[in-house]
């Protein structure tokens, strides 16, 4: 019996000997390449595998300092580790680091230092999530080797950016959470000048008169802005001839794009509703920004509004083949302007979501407002024989959905595809939907309807 355990043993250990040496014979680059990919605590932890596994973590071009990843309960505080891994560290170039200190208790001259030993190496990519409000190193905005950079802070904080930085690498810049400071980011911009990507999440004050994105290089535009409704408007200015893609969460009246975009394919607009008195007083202002918006292929339009949109778009959409709205409302007035005017259009989605209401920073869920009924179109919208091919609607309920539905299947004559989402919970409701819909007369042979 102890001879038959033994021998199980050896073949065990000769075994992991096997795993071992294979792993061992990888090649050097491969390895710092799997290795590249883990937070550096398992980066470091691979120097007990071997021999030849003690030192190579020194030379990973990556480091990866995450305080929310737990391996196992250690001794040291997370400054301490990052020091000493910072110190022991080897490789002459530093492809990427990622800092996020969570609270761990480090203070903003450890934050300075982290940064600082990250571009002593030529760090390409730089990803900063810290608790608290800090200056940056100065030299951050200056650096040749920079192609990405993000920072993301717990709390809203002021983004201190010195005279002419210069930062001619840079193709990526994500900032989170910011209070918005006029000078400052339009000094960073104008300091990238091979910038292709922005991302902004930020807060609008009192003292913001106008926030103004300038570039003509900025392929791709995200900004999310967060605004006390009790603020006056002020203005989003929008100069950037190459964009690509838009993607927008702004207060609707405040909009304005200052140069065509002729190189735009996709577009997503979600428009906060400012109220005056009771009333929207935002549909001609969105007309105008769906009209500087009007040669994407793809557009994403949603609201918080309290009123469905009643404005007469007056723009054609040539090159628009996929449009998705979501609102409050089924918003049939523009799902119409857009039928008539897009004559390439192939899918077309519809989502009624829960009334909100934004105020005083809190967001309060109401109940469903009215219903808008559905009107026939006085003409046959071209894309219903030449294009149409998919429509998506989730929050069916009413008559006036039954009424659209019936029309798009009796006239969709190249249609393959409709999706319907019923919001009612009452199964014998949604029972009796189902089949007065598939009783509906169809003008495509091939069109199936779906239900969820």
């Amino acid at each position: 019996m102890l001879t038959e355990l033994s021998n199980k043993r050896e073949k065990l250990s000769e075994e992991e000997a096997v795993l071992v040496d294979r792993l061992s014979s990888l090649p050097d680059f491969l390895i710092f390449h799997v290795l590249s990919f883990l937070p550096t605590k398992y980066v470091v932890a691979t120097s007990i595998l071997a021999k030849r596994w003690k030192n190579l973590w020194a030379f990973v071009d990556t480091i990866i300092f995450d305080n929310g990843i737990n391996v196992r309960p250690i001794r040291m505080e997370f400054s301490q580790v990052v020091y000493r891994v910072l110190l022991l560290h080897k490789a002459q170039s530093i492809k990427r680091t990622h800092l996020f200190s969570g609270n761990s208790g480090c203070n903003e001259n450890d934050f300075r230092s982290w940064i600082s030993t990250a571009l002593d190496r030529n760090v390409g990519d730089l990803d900063l999530a810290f608790p608290i409000e800090f200056i940056m190193p100065p030299r951050l905005f200056n650096s040749q080797t920079l192609v990405k950079m993000r920072m993301v802070f717990e709390d809203l904080t002021c983004l201190h950016v010195p005279n002419a930085p210069f930062l001619p690498s840079l193709k990526e810049l994500y900032l989170g959470k910011l209070r918005y400071d006029t000078e400052s980011i339009k000094r960073l911009i104008l300091g990238c000048p091979a910038l292709e990507l922005l991302f902004l999440h930020v807060r609008i004050f009192n003292h913001v008169v106008s926030c103004t994105i300038s570039s003509s290089t900025l392929k791709r535009l995200e900004l999310f802005c967060e605004k006390d409704f009790s603020i006056p408007p002020h203005k989003l200015i929008i100069n950037s001839p190459a964009l690509e893609f838009l993607q927008i969460r702004y207060p609707s009246t405040d909009i304005v794009i200052v140069t065509e975009l002729p190189h735009l394919v996709e577009a997503g607009i979600h428009l906060f509703w400012i109220r005056q008195n009771g009333d929207n007083i935002c549909n001609e202002s969105i007309a105008r920004l769906i009209h500087l918006v009007s040669k994407v292929k793809i557009l994403r339009l949603s609201t918080d509004s309290e009123r469905p949109m009643t404005m007469d778009l007056q723009a054609k959409f040539p090159n628009l083949t996929k449009l998705k709205i979501a609102s409050s409302f089924f918003e049939f007035v523009l799902l119409q302007n857009f039928m008539e005017n897009s004559i390439n259009v192939e899918s077309i989605a519809l989502e009624k979501t829960m009334h909100i209401h934004v105020h005083d920073q809190h967001y309060k869920i109401l109940r469903q407002p009215h219903q808008v009924p559905w009107n026939e179109p006085q003409h046959l919208p071209k894309c219903f024989l030449t294009s149409l091919r998919e429509v998506v609607i989730k929050g069916y309920r009413s008559k006036a959905e039954s009424q659209m539905v019936k029309y798009v299947l009796g006239y969709g004559e190249i249609l393959e595809r409709m999706e319907i989402s019923c919001s009612d919970n009452d199964i014998d409701h949604k029972y009796h939907m189902i089949q007065n819909i598939l009783k509906f007369p169809r003008a495509s042979r091939r069109c199936e309807v779906s239900f969820s």
